[in-house]
């Protein structure tokens, strides 16, 4: 007597697009907590203009990419959920490598600036000092 599945149940695209959402909103939450910056709020739907073209609907995103067309709606509004977690996943990367290479400018002692070191403005100085570590990573 069988007491449970055979084998493993493929999940549907809902709970694919589910599952990116939650992976997405904890990549950015972790990419805050580290300090850094998203680049903009996870969008839950996607944006995009619709345009007829011989009979064929045409998706285009903000960035007047053609997404394709003749597609059922759904299927961009499943790679969205995908976008938006690879697009967390590549910022909080990024951060993450930004903040080793300023480690490691630390750990090779910081290059004298122009500033007065004789009264310094502690915010100017550790603003400055982010600018220009960025800069350098950049």
């Amino acid at each position: 007597m069988l007491t449970g599945p055979i084998r493993e149940v493929t999940p549907g695209p809902d709970d694919v697009m589910e599952e990116n959402k939650v992976e997405a909103y904890q990549l950015y939450d972790t990419l805050i907590a580290l300090g850094g910056r998203p680049s903009r709020q996870i969008r839950e739907q996607p944006v995009w203009e619709t345009t007829l073209v011989n009979g064929i609907v045409y998706y285009t995103d903000p960035h007047d990419r053609r997404l394709g067309g003749s597609v059922e709606e759904e299927y961009y509004i499943h790679s969205h959920g995908d976008e938006e977690w690879t697009r967390c996943e590549e910022e909080l990367e990024r951060w993450q490598e930004f903040r080793v290479f300023q480690q490691r400018l630390v750990q090779l002692a910081r290059r004298e600036t122009d500033l007065d070191l004789e009264t310094p403005d502690q915010k100017l100085v550790e603003t400055l000092t982010k600018i220009s570590d960025w800069q350098d990573f950049q």
